[in-house]
């Protein structure tokens, strides 16, 4: 599996961010920024009262099956430089 360009199935447990701007993306791996993606087509809202896929395949519409082992959804895209790897 590829998150924004960077392989995470390496059987290991990862912590990713993904920061959503207006514009672009950035993707934080074990709270490090990693990457960033820019956003050129336009986007249509999020429909907040529906469903959210996390991980498909990306020339099917079929989902893929992964482990989330705990998940935070927040409207302030800046709250990964904020986060910690610490215990």
């Amino acid at each position: 599996m590829h998150v924004l360009g960077t392989k995470v199935d390496d059987r290991e447990w990862h912590k990713v961010d993904l920061s959503v701007f207006r514009d672009h993306v950035v993707l934080y791996l074990d709270c490090e920024k990693h990457s960033s993606l820019e956003l050129t087509a336009p986007r249509a809202p999020i429909d907040v009262n529906g469903d959210v896929n996390l991980a498909k395949f990306e020339a099917a519409l079929s989902t893929v099956p992964l482990d989330l082992q705990w998940m935070v959804m927040s409207c302030n895209p800046s709250r990964p430089e904020r986060e910690s790897c610490s215990a």
